[in-house]
C-alpha cells in the first residue's frame, strides 16, 4: 500500500523534522533506516565517532528513543548550566521528550585503553535511534486511559526497561527487514505504551488496566478476513482495517487477536503464505510474480517468510508440490 493520509489516522504522522535530525548529529548521516511506507515510526541506524563535542540536537514533535547497539563511551547532557553523566553501553538507552532540544557531547568512559576504532577487539560505537509520531503516542495514551500532554513528558537521560529494550530490537531488526507496515504498526504501539508506562506524564493517576477486549463478531471479523484477503498484494494498515468494524486501532488489535488467536500481521502473513504456496503449486508464476501478487516487492524478503512458513525456499516447495493444484 502507497504511503498515503486516509491510511493512519489524522496527526499520527511523524514530524517532517525527525527526517532531518540527522543533519544535528556528529555520525551525519544514517547508515541504516525503516522503509518509507511506515509513515508514525522512524528507525535509524547510526555508525558514531568514538568522541564527539557539544552539540544540539534537532527539536522535534515527536519523541525520541536512543538504543545504544555497541560501544561504550560516556554521554554528557546539559541541563541549565550543570552536565549530567551516564555511561552508556549496548543496551543503554535514553528518551528525548517531543519538542525537546538536547546539548550532548561524549568521550570514551575514564580509565579505557587508548584502543583505535577499528582495532581488534575494538567495538566502534553505533546507535538505533527510533521517532515515535506525537499523534501515536496520543493515541495509545488515550487507549490507556490517560490524556496526553507532550509538553509534560519528562526527558530520560537513562532508561531502564527491559520490556522497551526488546521491543526496540524487535522494531530495528523489523526495519533491517523492511517488513510490513502492520508489522511495523503494532510493534510501534507496543513499544509507545511501554514509553508511556515507564516515562509517566505527571498529573492523575494512570485509570486501572482495562479488562481484556471481547473477541470482534462474527460480521466483523469476516468483515476483516474479506478485506485482508482482497489486498494480500498490498501493504495494509491498522487503520484501515480498525476503520472496518469501527474502533480504535489499539482495540482492534486485541479484538482480533482474541477472536482469531493471531495479531493482524501474523494473519495476514498467513493468508499471503496460502496464497503463495497456491500459486507455486498450480501455476508457472515465476517466484518474483507470486511474491509481488502477495505483497512482497522482491524474493529476498518473500523467500525469508516463506521459508519459516513452510520449512522450504519457495523454489523447492514448488519442485515437490508441482501437479497437486489448489
Amino acid at each position: 500500500m502507497t504511503d498515503d493520509d486516509s491510511a493512519a489516522p489524522a496527526g499520527a504522522r511523524l514530524d517532517p523534522a525527525s527526517y532531518e535530525a540527522w543533519r544535528n548529529l556528529p555520525a551525519r548521516r544514517p547508515a541504516g533506516s525503516s522503509p518509507g511506507t511506515w509513515p508514525e515510526v522512524l528507525v535509524r541506524r547510526y555508525d558514531e565517532p568514538a568522541a564527539a563535542e557539544e552539540f544540539t540536537t534537532a527539536p522535534s514533535r515527536d519523541l525520541l528513543l536512543v538504543v545504544q547497539r555497541s560501544g561504550t563511551y560516556r554521554l554528557e547532557s546539559r541541563s541549565g548550566r550543570r552536565w549530567l553523566a551516564a555511561e552508556y553501553r549496548p543496551g543503554a538507552m535514553g528518551v528525548t521528550a517531543p519538542g525537546v532540544a538536547s546539548v550532548l557531547r561524549w568521550r570514551p568512559p575514564e580509565g579505557a585503553p587508548d584502543t583505535p576504532a577499528g582495532a581488534a577487539g575494538a567495538q566502534a560505537p553505533s546507535t538505533v535511534q527510533i521517532h515515535l509520531a506525537a499523534g501515536l503516542l496520543a493515541e495509545v495514551s488515550l487507549a490507556m486511559g490517560r490524556p496526553w500532554r507532550a509538553g509534560h513528558h519528562p526527558d530520560a537521560l537513562v532508561l531502564e526497561h527491559p520490556g522497551v529494550l526488546a521491543t526496540a530490537g524487535a522494531l530495528a531488526a523489523a526495519a533491517e527487514g523492511a517488513a510490513p507496515r502492520l508489522a511495523a504498526e503494532a510493534l510501534a504501539q507496543a513499544l509507545a505504551a511501554q514509553l508511556i508506562a515507564a516515562v509517566p506524564a505527571p498529573g492523575p493517576p494512570a485509570a486501572p488496566v482495562r479488562a481484556a477486549a471481547r473477541p470482534l463478531s462474527a460480521v466483523h471479523l469476516a468483515r476483516v478476513v474479506d478485506h485482508l484477503h482482497a489486498h494480500l498484494d498490498r501493504e495494509v494498515g491498522l487503520a484501515e482495517c480498525a476503520a472496518l468494524v469501527p474502533t480504535s486501532r489499539a482495540h482492534f488489535v486485541r479484538a482480533f487477536a482474541a477472536a482469531t488467536g493471531l495479531t493482524p500481521h501474523r494473519y495476514l502473513s498467513a493468508l499471503r503464505m496460502d496464497r503463495a504456496a497456491r500459486l507455486l503449486r498450480s501455476t508457472d508464476l515465476a517466484v518474483l510474480d507470486v511474491a509481488v501478487s502477495c505483497g512482497y516487492a522482491g524474493t529476498s524478503h518473500f523467500a525469508d517468510a516463506f521459508r519459516r512458513h513452510h520449512g522450504a525456499t519457495p523454489s523447492a516447495y514448488r519442485s515437490a508440490h508441482r501437479g497437486r493444484g489448489s
